[in-house]
C-alpha cells in the first residue's frame, strides 16, 4: 500500500531509471508498470495517483531535487550534482 508521502521517492527513483529526465506521461507509464499492484491496493490514491505524482514533482522542485518547471517545460528533470554545484557557487563581483 502506498501513501502520498511515498510518491516523491517513487517519482525520483523513476526519473533516475529513465536517465534523470522524462515527460510526465513517461513517468506515469513506468510508475504504473512497476507499481500497479501497490497503487490498486492504496485506496483513494488509486483514483488520484496521476495528480498526486505532479504534486510530488512540485515537492521535489521545492526541495531542490528537480529543475524548476519554467526551466524545463514539459520535461521533468532531476538536478544532477554538477548542476547543484554550479548553482551554489557564489557570484563573482567585478569592481570597475
Amino acid at each position: 500500500m502506498l501513501t502520498k508521502a511515498d510518491l516523491p521517492k517513487l517519482v525520483r527513483r523513476t526519473l533516475k531509471s529513465l536517465g534523470g529526465e522524462a515527460t510526465p506521461v513517461e513517468v506515469a507509464r513506468v510508475l504504473w508498470r512497476d507499481h500497479r499492484r501497490d497503487l490498486k491496493k492504496s485506496g483513494d490514491i488509486f483514483y488520484t495517483w496521476q495528480v498526486d505524482i505532479r504534486q510530488a514533482a512540485t515537492a521535489l522542485r521545492r526541495q531542490g531535487k528537480m529543475v524548476p518547471a519554467a526551466d524545463s517545460p514539459g520535461i521533468w528533470r532531476l538536478i544532477r550534482k554538477k548542476d547543484r554545484m554550479v548553482a551554489e557557487k557564489p557570484a563573482i563581483k567585478i569592481v570597475a
